[in-house]
């Protein structure tokens, strides 16, 4: 019985060399992340991560964040009331620096991309200050001997009209702000570089826009794109699948609600969202699910797949790594 059990088995190595469809394939189950990092930034009911920009070296993440206490990514002082970040971190979770964006208005930080030479260029909006009230009336009871002229107050305004660009260094430098005064409540969601200029594309008010914006930060004019309708979502719906190339390879995130080609035990009872990565031949290597809501997703070369979701307990930041 033991020499018809050794014969079948050389059979199947000998079947598997001469046509390796025949092979034993792997078998690929849907495993749980657990995030190589949990923030919830500082505690403040604004804070929020809006995107990440990544290197072999370094990931990136911006956003918002209202609170004044430090944590895992946040240590720069606040700067006024809602202020943008960038928080740098190593692909093994470390910490390398980070920085508060704004003034003493409110800002917001809401997409990141890359130039050339890898400066961060951060688009947002912020509040537009007030000009200096120049009307008010001379206490003549005020004796100011000494002559000094003081500087009348500038209070912000709460209303988020400027589209604000932050241009940052790969060490975590701030090297230019660049201010365009949007004329009403402006919203940018994405930014993009094409190796020249930089394209922004947002709401304002209740209509799409887009617009560009120089390497030396000269803005062009606001192009409407549409109106929105009073039902419709100021935001870009989020594509239901994302695919990403990722090496020779591709990368698929998507909520799945049912099964899954190629990995029949997997049956969820509710809709999560899963990674599943391929090789070159479009079979799986590995599939993953996460708790909470996907934020964003990328592949990066030396590092591997990387997602942000936000979850019951802060935001999730799970750096996958390399298939085995």
């Amino acid at each position: 019985m033991k020499l018809k059990n050794f014969l079948l088995v050389l059979f199947l190595i000998s079947l598997s060399l001469i046509n390796p469809a025949h092979a034993l394939t792997k078998v690929i189950k849907v495993m749980p992340v657990t995030p190589t990092l949990i923030t919830k930034l500082s505690g403040g009911a604004g804070d929020q991560i809006a995107a990440m920009a990544a290197t072999a070296t370094e990931i990136a993440f911006i956003g918002t964040i209202e609170s004044t206490t430090a944590s895992e990514l946040i240590s720069a002082p606040a700067l006024g009331g809602s202020d943008g970040f960038i928080s740098s971190i190593t692909p093994a979770g470390a910490h390398l620096w980070d920085l508060r964006l704004g003034g003493a208005g409110d800002e917001i930080a809401t997409s990141i991309v890359r130039d050339k030479v890898g400066s961060f260029w951060i688009v947002g909006s912020s509040t537009k200050p007030q000009l200096p009230d120049t009307t008010s009336a001379i206490d003549t009871q005020s004796v100011n001997i000494d002559g000094i002229a003081v500087d009348p107050i500038s209070t912000p305004t709460n209303a988020l009209t400027q589209l604000t660009v932050w241009k940052v260094s790969l060490t975590g430098s701030l090297l230019a702000t660049f201010n365009l005064d949007a004329g009403g409540l402006v919203a940018p969601d994405s930014i993009s570089f094409d190796g020249t200029n930089f394209t922004i594309n947002g709401t304002l008010e209740d209509q799409r826009f887009s617009t560009k914006i120089s390497q030396s930060g000269e803005f062009a004019k606001l192009s409407i794109l549409s109106i929105l309708s009073k039902t419709s979502s100021k935001a870009p719906a989020v594509p239901a699948i994302q695919i990403l190339k990722a090496g020779t390879g591709s990368v698929k995130s998507f909520i799945s609600k049912g099964a899954i080609a190629g990995i029949p035990s997997w049956n969820p009872k509710t809709a999560i969202p899963v990674l599943i990565e391929y090789n070159k031949a479009k079979a799986i290597t590995r599939a993953s699910y996460f708790q909470g809501k996907v934020i964003a997703v990328t592949w990066q070369s030396g590092v591997g797949p990387i997602v942000i979701t936000e979850r019951s307990d802060g935001y999730g930041i799970s750096i996958l790594g390399f298939t085995k």
